[in-house]
């Protein structure tokens, strides 16, 4: 294999944010060593695949998955304290011992995560018998991403 050979590897079990996720699809290239790396640009496309998950599902934010969302828009946990109004000490401990969020605040952050993350050009365009419908918009918007070109591996 040459330096800039490319290798797929499917179902690629990838550990973070708490969990260990597996991506359909990664690329890893051979770097200077001889061993596998991930070029950059798939690291950031795997990341974008677990935030897709994580906003795409009615289920409750954990402290590290908001730590994972938090790490990857560079969002402060004063910020999220003041959105979700409590404070930010409550934030910290809630990522520092893991626990789950509440349903109504884990929907907020992960509608506010959606548009750092992924733009707002999909909010912009859901159909209006979903907005009063969390698990429908959630989907919704989960199958949306798919579409996007950041998501896909090349």
């Amino acid at each position: 294999m040459t330096e800039n050979k490319k290798q797929i590897i499917k179902n690629y079990p990838y550990q973070i944010a708490g969990k260990t996720w597996n991506i359909n699809k990664v690329i890893m290239q051979k770097g200077i060593s001889g061993s596998l790396i991930f070029p950059r640009s798939e690291v950031s496309r795997m990341n974008f695949v677990v935030a897709k998950e994580i906003c795409g599902s009615y289920s409750p934010l954990s402290g590290q998955e908001l730590d994972f969302l938090c790490d990857l828009t560079t969002t402060k946990f004063v910020e999220i304290s003041k959105i979700i109004g409590i404070s930010k000490g409550t934030v910290s401990k809630l990522v520092s011992q893991n626990t789950s969020l509440a349903i109504s605040q884990s929907i907020q952050l992960k509608k506010l995560f959606w548009a750092r993350i992924f733009g707002t050009g999909t909010l912009e365009k859901i159909p209006a018998s979903l907005i009063f419908d969390e698990i429908k918009l959630l989907e919704y918007l989960k199958k949306e991403a798919e579409k996007l070109p950041l998501l896909k591996a090349v």
